[in-house]
């Protein structure tokens, strides 16, 4: 994912993010086969069809035998991601907290689930906390350069086992770095911590990816991806 040339503009954020739990557990094949389908029902329910283009799991639980953070990633597109009077209403009314705008990051916006979301089913821990999280990036069907990249990486560790087997070593030093806490002096929220601990193993695998010309002509639309919603 090339580097721009001159400086991002920042990320708006309209609340703080909600704290994630930093712990790699094993991979579960129901994220993708019972996870996933629930909350593609879920914004089906909140949006209607005739708003979604595609939705696609992306990020570590979308790839089988990877380890992962148990929060299933979501890429939605929609008509227009700025027309936000046109769906934030109805995923605010749905269980989604909007977090923020990355006019950098494809005119993305971020949502999370909340734990407490009207009509939420899905399944508890002991301590009554739900068994994954879900975190959704809403996206313009006029930029959906992220999204490829999302799923090109997806393709990628699916099919490579030894960047699978790095990144997941590098998943588990970050984590267990932040919960050591080492990462104290560093900026932003636990998440962004995790996140900037294994930046350079990704950064490796994404190069290595692009160089082999993995994933060219991806399609985010239009096309039925295995795993994935795509409405037209």
């Amino acid at each position: 994912m090339p580097g721009p040339s001159s400086p991002l503009p920042p990320i708006i954020y309209t609340r703080p993010r909600p704290p994630q739990r930093i712990k790699i557990v094993p991979s579960d094949p129901t994220w993708r086969s019972i996870a996933f389908p629930a909350v593609a029902a879920r914004l089906s329910s909140a949006l209607g069809p005739s708003a979604i283009i595609a939705l696609h799991h992306v990020g570590s639980t979308s790839v089988p035998d990877l380890p992962a953070k148990p929060i299933i990633d979501v890429n939605l597109i929609i008509a227009d991601s700025t027309d936000e009077a046109s769906y934030v209403p109805q995923l605010e009314s749905a269980g989604f907290m909007f977090i923020s705008r990355d006019p950098a990051w494809s005119e993305r916006r971020y949502f999370v689930l909340l734990e407490d979301a009207p009509g939420d089913e899905r399944p508890r821990d002991a301590n009554g906390e739900a068994e994954y999280g879900v975190s959704l990036g809403v996206y313009g069907v006029a930029d959906t350069a992220h999204v490829e990249d999302h799923l090109r990486l997806r393709e990628w560790l699916s099919e490579h086992r030894e960047d699978r087997e790095l990144y997941v070593r590098a998943k588990r030093a970050a984590a267990e770095a932040v919960e050591r806490g080492e990462a104290e002096g560093e900026e932003g929220s636990l998440t962004d911590r995790y996140h900037a601990r294994k930046r350079g193993v990704v950064e490796e695998i994404v190069e290595r990816m692009y160089k082999a010309g993995a994933g060219k002509g991806v399609e985010v639309v239009g096309v039925n991806i295995p795993g994935d919603v795509v409405h037209r």
